[in-house]
């Protein structure tokens, strides 16, 4: 009964990843991006928002010798919003990518990556809970599927007023040569934020002639819900006795996923 009827809660993720490889262009490649949200209700709205452009790019315009480059430009982003005694949102983009190079003993493999997240999220309400969720994972590969070189990053800020001890996390795992990192999580109790960036750089020598590939993908998450519950991006809570949430299309089919590819040359 002390459900307000007006809290609001408000969730933010975004990130960018760029990496360049300089001297050796793919011999393939491939790259795909996925967009999906969902909105529902009982008392109250939720809207939800998200964008993401991937572009792998294989440049070899100058003398296709000394200045070839092959270039990878991620930017995500997803935000979620709830007002009202009852609702749920997420939105979602996830970007797969990889690519395939011909190593040489004279031309060893290397890769220069940054990867930048920024996470947000703001409850007015004990009843609500929101969660931002930023995550990238680097893999070079052998013939073989043998990982040699990874960088995997996972960085989450789950807020509710309620909560007695902080659940951000900030889960950091390579082998990679690091040049930089920053990692800055603020808890709070109605508002909290994320800021971590982290740059490095891959380098694999070959005794022999080797088609080396490279795994990228990423994931960006934003949840907002009232009632609250732990599992803010897993499920819609439900107080017992109730009628389960209506789905609200006002965004269209903004449920159904979607799937863009983009191979340029």
């Amino acid at each position: 009964e002390a459900m307000p009827a007006q809290a609001a809660a408000f969730s933010f993720s975004g990130s960018r990843l760029t990496f360049d490889t300089p001297g050796a262009l793919p011999e393939a490649k491939s790259s795909i991006l996925g967009t999906d949200a969902i909105a529902l209700t009982k008392e109250g709205t939720a809207d939800n928002f998200f964008d993401g452009t991937l572009n792998f790019v294989a440049d070899d315009t100058v003398d296709h010798t000394t200045d070839n480059t092959t270039r990878l430009d991620g930017l995500f982003e997803t935000r979620s919003l709830g007002t009202g005694a009852g609702y749920f949102g997420q939105s979602q983009v996830t970007s797969n990518a990889f690519a395939e190079f011909f190593v040489t003993p004279e031309q060893p493999f290397s890769l220069n990556f940054q990867f930048a997240s920024f996470l947000q999220n703001t409850v007015d309400s004990i009843f609500e809970r929101a969660t931002a969720r930023s995550a990238v994972t680097l893999s070079l590969l052998d013939p073989s599927q043998t990982v040699l070189k990874f960088f995997t990053l996972d960085a989450s800020v789950n807020t509710s007023p309620v909560d007695q001890q902080n659940n951000e996390a900030l889960m950091v795992s390579t082998n990679a040569q690091l040049s930089g990192n920053a990692a800055q999580l603020l808890p709070g109790a109605n508002q909290e934020t994320g800021n971590v960036s982290f740059s490095g750089s891959f380098f694999q020598s070959v005794s022999q002639p080797t088609l080396l590939t490279l795994q990228v993908s990423t994931l960006n998450q934003s949840c907002i819900q009232a009632p609250n519950d732990n599992d803010t991006c897993v499920k819609v809570p439900e107080p017992a006795g109730i009628l389960s949430f209506a789905m609200v299309t006002a965004l269209g089919l903004l449920f159904i996923p979607r799937l863009r590819t983009s191979a340029e040359a």
